[in-house]
């Protein structure tokens, strides 16, 4: 929701031309080169003291974050505009170990709390 509310104040707030970019330079009014943003991404990386880190190592980062979120893994397929969603759970599947831990857990106090003579057994 904040994001769409960001994005649609943006087009609110800025012609509708086929030059309207979400990163404009204030000083130029034209959009940030692809060449400006991975260098100002590369000097913030190095000034808060993280690892070489690429910018699409944030798109793996989101991945994952979505995971431990609880997104399924056909939302996250579609965020990530995959084909397919066994390619999303070969990439990012070991990430869900956790995941099914938890919703172990989660089943073993279900079935305590609702079927606790079954469970006792």
């Amino acid at each position: 929701d904040t994001v769409m509310k960001l994005l649609l104040k943006i087009r609110e707030t800025v012609p509708d031309t086929p030059e309207r970019f979400v990163f404009v330079s204030e000083k130029s009014s034209t959009h940030y080169t692809v060449a400006a943003v991975y260098s100002s991404f590369k000097r913030t990386v190095r000034r808060i003291g993280y690892p070489a880190l690429r910018v699409h190592d944030l798109r793996h980062t989101y991945a994952v974050l979505s995971l431990l979120a609880g997104d399924d893994i056909k939302t996250l397929q579609c965020n990530m505009g995959h084909f397919s969603a066994s390619f999303t759970l070969d990439v990012y599947g070991h990430f869900t170990d956790d995941m099914k831990r938890n919703s172990s857990k989660k089943m073993t106090a279900f079935i305590s709390e609702n079927f606790p003579d079954e469970s006792s057994q």
